[in-house]
């Protein structure tokens, strides 16, 4: 893989969508950089292993490892005045949650964009 490539990889993967328990974009993305590369297995927790083709016995095995899942939300209610309540996807700093730009996914499937916020002082 050439520095070009690389740096492809790395935008697909930081863009793809990986809410816990919704990895399949980051899956497909790491699937189809290494096609041809050697064979891939998926378990039942959704861990991804390629053995790469040609190792043979005597070589130094390496391990690359890393989440496929990023903390994020899911929405609990849409409010009456169209505003979202929900619950976070893991280990978010509630202070940090204020002003983010996200991401919300339809029921259909189509993403649009939002912002969060934060409740007033008085509510």
């Amino acid at each position: 893989m050439d520095k070009k490539q690389s740096l492809e990889l790395c935008a697909a993967l930081s863009n793809a969508k990986g809410a816990p328990g919704f990895e399949d974009e980051v899956l497909t993305v790491l699937r189809r950089y290494g096609e041809g590369l050697g064979s891939f297995r998926e378990d039942s927790l959704r861990n991804l292993y390629l053995s790469r083709s040609g190792n043979q016995g005597g070589r130094p095995m390496v391990q690359l490892d890393a989440h496929t899942d990023e903390v994020a939300f899911m929405v609990q209610a849409v409010k009456p005045n169209g505003t979202l309540r929900f619950t976070t996807l893991g280990g978010w700093v509630p202070s940090n949650i204020p002003a983010h730009r996200v991401w919300v996914q339809t029921a259909d499937g189509d993403y649009i964009p939002g912002v969060t916020a934060s409740k007033p002082p008085i509510s």
